[in-house]
């Protein structure tokens, strides 16, 4: 069984919508804020966003290119040796806008 938070990320991933878009959307910049709040970590240089689900990995990039115009890279992980987890992802955006 998912966690709360984990069905939570999963649906908002799956709500976000690509396409043609005009301006910066208050909806997509609050959704990114709580994926980041969720799961994300600010350093000196950037944020760097991690997660379990390819789908969120997805949409925050989608979210970074439209609303901010950020070119984030996606890290895949895989479980360290010996333990039966599943891969997660880093997505990180650098630069004062991130």
């Amino acid at each position: 069984m998912a966690s709360f938070a984990s069905e939570l990320r999963r649906q908002l991933a799956s709500g976000s919508r690509s396409g043609p878009r005009r301006g910066r959307s208050p909806d997509r910049v609050a959704e990114l804020a709580g994926l980041i709040d969720a799961a994300g970590r600010w350093d000196g240089s950037g944020v760097s966003l991690h997660t379990g689900s390819a789908s969120v990995a997805r949409s925050a990039v989608r979210l970074w290119r439209s609303e901010f115009g950020l070119y984030p890279g996606i890290q895949p992980r895989k479980p360290p040796r010996g333990n039966f987890g599943r891969a997660s992802y880093v997505v990180r955006a650098e630069g004062n806008r991130a």
